[in-house]
């Protein structure tokens, strides 16, 4: 019964939490401020990026970058479909491979925005599938823990010869995390083993396809980086993803990767310029992206960015 109490409480928190951030979001003077601060955060980081770089931009191997972030990119993408498909079997929506790929393509145009965009996305497309906004934003919520949980873990375990410290501190949050995400999806009544498992390979594979872009786009671009070293910077991704309120995380992300690059054997202008350029890459395909779904089902992107109904 404590334990049932103590679980509850934990997902009336959450529940609390996304409801604040989205009533926050709606205020026109946050939404230019937060939208400022990000774009002259990220303005800073890539100035830094490519002074850091000088004559090395010109010696770089830009087809792998471009293929390595773009392919990187897409895939990434694709699983986070899945990942959504998985939420909404969690909350009682089910979704098509195709409903799901729309979705999530819309929720990461609408992270560009200085609004929980991809929240907002999914628990408008949730509610209109036939589950309650409350269920929904908790399966969301466990779900997202599961990735936060599984990025901290296995970048905390794959660092543990490069900063023993960094390696457990990281390791241990990842695993509170993942138990928080398994207690949270239990409230919202998922017995089902097969999907925890389901989720839990969706976010391993997120890690490493993370990874081994930023590994790639690194090496592109003439620096000494292992796929270790490269998963290992995908803790700021989990962080980015926990903070939730800076559109795409933008700057956020890139800063991070900057403060997390020595702890795992990287110069920070390294992992600096490489988290820029594929921020610029991946937004570039997101931009196409956004294009195309403007011109087919536009009454569709609107109707999934209008919000939830209450």
């Amino acid at each position: 019964m404590g334990e049932r109490s103590l679980n509850a409480a934990w997902s009336d928190r959450i529940l609390t939490s996304v409801s604040r951030v989205r009533s926050g979001a709606q205020s026109p003077r946050r939404k230019r401020a937060v939208l400022i601060l990000s774009s002259v955060g990220f303005a800073v980081v890539s100035v830094l990026a490519f002074r850091s770089m000088g004559d090395q931009l010109r010696a770089a191997n830009w087809t792998l970058v471009l293929i390595a972030s773009g392919v990187g990119a897409m895939l990434s993408q694709f699983l986070n479909s899945l990942e959504f498909r998985e939420i909404g079997r969690a909350s009682g929506a089910d979704f098509s491979v195709i409903e799901s790929v729309r979705t999530s393509l819309i929720g990461s145009a609408a992270n560009l925005l200085p609004i929980p965009g991809s929240v907002i996305v999914r628990l408008r497309a949730i509610s209109t599938g036939g589950s309650s906004l409350r269920k929904g934003a908790a399966a969301s919520a466990g779900v997202g823990a599961y990735f936060v949980g599984v990025t901290l873990l296995v970048a905390g375990l794959v660092s543990v010869f490069s900063n023993l410290w960094f390696s457990a501190i990281t390791a241990f949050v990842g695993a509170l995390a993942i138990a928080s995400a398994f207690s949270i999806l239990q409230r919202v009544g998922v017995t089902s083993r097969a999907l925890h498992v389901r989720v839990v390979a969706i976010e391993l594979f997120l890690v490493v396809i993370g990874g081994l872009r930023i590994t790639l786009v690194l090496t592109g671009l003439g620096f000494d980086i292992s796929l270790t070293q490269g998963v290992g910077l995908t803790v700021a991704g989990a962080i980015t993803t926990a903070v939730g309120f800076f559109p795409g995380g933008l700057g956020l992300r890139e800063g991070l990767v900057a403060a997390i690059s020595p702890l795992v054997g990287i110069s920070a202008a390294a992992g600096l310029a490489g988290a820029v350029i594929d921020r610029v890459v991946r937004m570039a395909l997101l931009s196409i992206g956004a294009v195309v779904l403007s011109f087919n089902g536009g009454h569709k992107v609107r109707e999934h960015i209008g919000g939830p109904d209450e």
